[in-house]
């Protein structure tokens, strides 16, 4: 899958400059967590048939160092149902399957 520039520069990133000491040490240490995973390719990784329990879990652990307060129950509910079917559709549109 290849993404060209113009559709990088459309996507939304996370500010880390404006995170706290304490934000940047938790995400740093999931990263540590998470850095020996073995992911598989980005579409199969959201599709409802192949969704990757260990990209659930990044999610959900990012989500909650960044707003403590989620409501994790929920929140993984809407990653399942309704974020991660639209991305698998936008990836799917953008490499033509």
């Amino acid at each position: 899958m290849r993404l060209k520039m113009g559709h990088w520069k459309h996507l939304p990133v996370l500010d880390v400059s404006s995170l706290s000491r304490e934000k940047l040490a938790q995400l740093g240490t999931l990263f540590n967590e998470f850095a020996d995973a073995e992911w598989r390719r980005l579409p199969e990784q959201f599709t409802e048939q192949t969704i990757q329990e260990g990209r659930v879990a990044l999610d959900l652990k990012v989500l909650k160092t960044l707003e403590p307060d989620i409501n994790i129950s929920e929140t993984e509910d809407f990653l399942r149902k309704e974020l991660y079917p639209r991305i698998a559709d936008s990836l799917r549109s953008w490499i033509g399957a």
